[in-house]
């Protein structure tokens, strides 16, 4: 299972409406009036997009804080990830993480290389294995915050290893993607902007924060002749128009911005309290809007198919560790988003009601 969201596969699980806890899409949907808008402006249809999107860079710039030559936008994220992949010969992974990081790099015949994460209470990168395998022929892939882990990288720790790959000739892709909802003390387009973003890339996109993965908008902010090199690779017009007017507007949304973040971050801890409540699982801290867990009793595949038939989809997990440490691969594995607090509740119910059987035998 690479992505969540995938309902329609399991559809004649449950006869009725069902709660989506696979995908980690902001539970109180777009920003308001969004739709006014795209109905207003419906006429664009009728037209090609700016081919050089000089207006939504401009607006992307301008929330981000950085210069417009230093933006690139795609179709999603995962368009500008995966051109990044394509122009690098060797692709190092730091797993457990986003899977579709190796596909991406298999399909394009790319020399893989595995450095996983250590645990020892807290996720840690393993510096001196991914130093060992550096060349100017690398990309150095990391998830900020991590999927599924749902860690963030300290800055201390990030600029040590921006160096140490800066030092080689490599480059590292950043895919901030769970961004905005992170509590952090640095934000990494302010930290690598006095070094003009040299061999690094920083991805973000409207999909997960802004609740509107159908729309398909990511960007990125990197250097500025690496930003050119990587738009003439490009397809024209990869980017549709309403995307394009999206930009016009979400970023300028303050008030729905910190209504999200203060939101999420209560609902989380909420949600953390009471799931260390049910025994036979373990739940790992979360700096972003989903939560990974491990299974100390059953399957996650049980699990799975249990809730299902009440109406509630997770993530089974256990793919993300395909190619981590052997400790954390042979264990069983969950994720799941953060949701209202009702729905986060009704999930709660179900693992309480499915552990149930482990506390009577």
């Amino acid at each position: 299972m690479e992505h969540g969201g995938d309902l329609i596969l399991y559809k004649s699980l449950f006869n009725g409406e069902c709660i989506d806890f696979s995908a980690n899409i902001n539970p109180d949907g777009a920003p308001p009036h969004i739709f006014d808008i795209f109905a207003t402006e419906k006429n664009c249809l009728h037209h090609y997009p700016d081919i050089q999107y000089r207006n939504l860079k401009k607006n992307i710039a301008t929330y981000l804080s950085c210069d417009v030559s230093h933006v690139l936008v795609g179709n999603g994220a995962m368009e500008l990830i995966d051109g990044f992949i394509q122009k690098f010969k060797t692709i190092l992974i730091a797993p457990p993480c986003f899977e579709e990081y190796a596909e991406r790099a298999k399909v394009h015949n790319k020399k893989r290389i595995f450095i996983p994460y250590q645990y020892d209470n807290i996720f840690f990168l393993d510096e001196k294995n991914i130093a060992t395998n550096l060349d100017k022929n690398t990309l150095v892939v990391l998830a900020n915050p991590n999927n599924p882990t749902a860690h963030t990288t300290s800055k201390n720790d990030l600029l040590r290893l921006y160096h140490t790959i800066v030092k080689h000739g490599a480059f590292l892709l950043l895919d901030e993607t769970f961004f905005e909802y992170a509590e952090l003390d640095y934000d990494t387009i302010t930290l690598f902007k006095n070094k003009q973003y040299q061999n690094i890339a920083i991805i973000r996109a409207a999909t997960k924060f802004f609740g509107m993965p159908g729309l398909r908008l990511g960007y990125a902010c990197t250097n500025e002749k690496i930003a050119g090199i990587m738009q003439k690779r490009q397809i024209s017009w990869s980017v549709n128009c309403f995307a394009e007017i999206a930009g016009s507007y979400i970023f300028t949304c303050k008030e729905y911005i910190a209504h999200t973040k203060d939101i999420n971050k209560k609902r989380r801890f909420l949600f953390i309290t009471e799931l260390q409540k049910i025994p036979f699982i373990e739940v790992f801290p979360s700096n972003s809007n989903f939560i990974l867990i491990k299974l100390l009793r059953g399957e996650s595949e049980s699990l799975f198919l249990f809730c299902a038939k009440l109406g509630i989809f997770i993530r089974r997990a256990n793919s993300f560790f395909t190619h981590a440490k052997p400790n954390l691969k042979k264990c069983e594995w969950i994720r799941v988003a953060v949701k209202t607090e009702v729905e986060n509740q009704k999930l709660v119910a179900a693992l309480k009601s499915f552990f149930y059987q482990y506390t009577t035998s």
